[in-house]
């Protein structure tokens, strides 16, 4: 493992960071050679500091306590953290540390404003003293929402616009992010003023060009006109700056983006915790799944949305929304008539997912002794309680879908019996050697298009979210085919072949890579659970249970228990602790009934 990554998996507030992210952010600092007994004062130290190799001591004024830093450990100045620290820092060791300035730190967290909540929230929950901007930025989260289509005339302005009027109970921003059509600017009778500069600003001149250009509409609700009218292509990579600068003073930042740009769509796409796509029928939804699947990769949470005034399709929406159109609106254009329409129930359900606190589980990442967590989904099940997203990879990821394909806590419990019985865990297994991999997928992927046939996991009210490894990166998938993904969290490359899914060719990645709740930080969700297993014993199956070459392999013992799970809310880890050696999935779920259910009462 580079030294690089090394950091980003030991640093708490660098842990959420994506892989662009990251590259980013080590590209822009410096690793440098410290020699044994060289020192700085912590006072003067303008750079955040993490070590690398060797050993540092730090000897602070008014304390006789010696703190050493090895690989890992960190010092110098945070952004948005009142830095009162006084004393030395002392190399024991010729060390090597990796260097990057405060101001440079600023400029990336002005590129990736998720990057910035994320170390926000960390750094908070760490217990250090924010400054009064730090403060501000962490009392405002900036809700990215984005509404989309691929199609002129969809309604996606229209459904902008009354978004923007539902939600003036907190200030809200709507962003004209279309180039031509009807603009945002006509449906409040407003005069349109010029794009945003594609040029680089300072944060200054950005901070007074935006103020400059936002156009007040009513109390809580402005416009920004960023693309419409212009005659070139605007640099996407303002769009990083824009959420930066209007998170600080905007709860709801409404993006009306059209598929004009490709580039900067995948931009606002980034930023965004949710996206409202307009569709018309199977087909357009279907090139959108390809979309969404290929560029979406940061916990976004995808609603498809029907436009009643059109011609199209009818019925059943399963995991959508129905926008249902005020008629005199449509005909008039009169904005009182829209205001009445935001107002009422039609509007409502966006509303109340946009604006709800959501909640979030992320699940440890577990094969065999994914089974102790069984009990916990049939109460949570039983419970009738739900969460907004569950968040894992693996085994563990194969039974929470399980959990959402369930009708009922019978059928639940059957689907796990079966899935953990060793005749199953045999029959997945298609012998493929000699060749590239040992086993073929097509006995896996089969046994969970069974399950869950067609459906994606945008359609689930609970948002299922995967950790996978594509082409030898993380990838996080947010959308996509269930049954595509459900495969490819049980498999392992290069053991496996692997899945053709989400943009990529994928496979669980464990137990190299697990999911951990620090990456949930970066989200707009509010409130954090961490589902963990810790097993003083190993489960293993009997031998000829199983076949023996892939019990080998599953044989790894208990995934590591994250430390990040210190960062969480109190009451929000949900620890089990047990001891169990016996693969019988019976036995385990009476054993742990009483953890499971206590568990699933904390937090219902």
């Amino acid at each position: 493992m580079n030294p690089f990554e090394t950091i980003r998996r030991t640093v708490p507030f660098l842990k959420h960071l994506t892989a662009e992210e990251s590259e980013f952010f080590f590209r822009t600092g410096r690793v440098i050679t410290v020699k044994s007994g060289q020192y700085a004062e912590l006072k003067k130290t303008s750079s955040l500091n993490i070590v690398i190799s060797g050993i540092f001591e730090v000897e602070t004024i008014g304390n006789a306590e010696v703190v050493y830093f090895t690989s890992g450990s960190f010092f110098g100045s945070l952004p948005f953290v009142e830095n009162r620290k006084r004393g030395n820092v002392r190399a024991l060791l010729d060390s090597t540390i990796f260097v990057i300035h405060e101001e440079d730190i600023y400029r990336f967290f002005m590129k990736y404003h998720k990057a910035l909540r994320g170390y926000i929230r960390m750094i908070t929950s760490m217990g250090f003293e924010m400054t009064e901007t730090g403060r501000r930025y962490f009392d405002l989260k900036g809700k990215v929402v984005s509404v989309f289509s691929d199609s002129q005339g969809s309604g996606k302005t229209t459904l902008s616009a009354a978004l923007g009027l539902a939600l003036t109970m907190d200030e809200t921003v709507i962003l004209d992010v279309s180039y031509s059509g009807k603009s945002l600017f006509d449906v409040f009778q407003r005069r349109l003023t010029a794009p945003v500069s594609e040029r680089d600003q300072s944060a200054t001149g950005a901070e007074s060009l935006l103020n400059e250009r936002l156009v007040h509409v009513k109390d809580g609700l402005y416009l920004l006109n960023i693309t419409f009218s212009s005659r070139v292509r605007i640099d996407p990579s303002i769009s990083g700056t824009l959420l930066f600068l209007l998170s600080r003073r905007f709860r709801y930042i409404i993006a009306d983006l059209s598929n004009t740009d490709p580039e900067l769509r995948d931009a606002v796409f980034a930023g965004s915790d949710m996206i409202f796509a307009l569709t018309g029928g199977k087909k357009e939804t279907g090139e959108l799944n390809g979309l969404f699947d290929e560029k979406l990769t940061d916990f976004q949470r995808v609603f498809y949305v029907r436009n009643e005034y059109l011609p199209g399709e009818r019925g059943a929406f399963v995991g959508g929304f129905t926008f249902e159109h005020n008629r005199e609106y449509e005909q008039s254009g009169n904005v009182d008539l829209l205001a009445g329409s935001a107002a009422g129930a039609g509007i409502k359900p966006f509303v109340e997912k946009i604006t709800s606190p959501g909640r979030s589980l992320a699940v440890q990442s577990l094969s065999l002794e994914s089974v102790c967590l069984a009990g916990f989904f049939v109460d949570l099940q039983h419970s009738g309680k739900f969460f907004d997203s569950i968040y894992s990879s693996s085994f563990s990821y194969f039974i929470s879908c399980l959990y959402l394909l369930g009708h009922d806590e019978k059928e639940l419990v059957a689907m796990l019996r079966r899935f953990y019985s060793s005749e199953q865990i045999n029959r997945n297994l298609d012998i493929s050697f000699p060749g590239s991999f040992i086993f073929k997928n097509s006995r896996i992927l089969r046994y969970a298009r069974e399950l869950a046939s067609d459906k994606r996991i945008e359609m689930f009210h609970t948002q299922p979210v995967c950790k996978l490894i594509s082409s030898g990166s993380e990838r996080i998938a947010s959308t996509g085919d269930l049954a595509s993904l459900m495969t490819a969290s049980y498999i392992t490359s290069p053991l496996f072949e692997p899945v053709s899914t989400s943009g990529g060719e994928c496979s669980s990645g464990y137990p190299a890579v697990t999911v951990s709740p620090a990456e949930l930080f970066r989200t707009g969700c509010d409130e954090i659970y961490y589902l963990s297993v810790l097993n003083r014993d190993r489960i293993t199956p009997g031998d000829g249970v199983i076949n023996e070459l892939y019990k080998n392999t599953l044989d790894t013992g208990t995934a590591p228990y994250s430390d990040e799970s210190y960062y969480l809310q109190q009451g929000k880890n949900l620890f089990m602790e047990i001891d169990e050696n016996e693969f019988k999935f019976d036995k385990i779920s009476d054993k742990t009934k009483t953890i499971t259910h206590s568990l699933a009462l904390r937090i219902l």
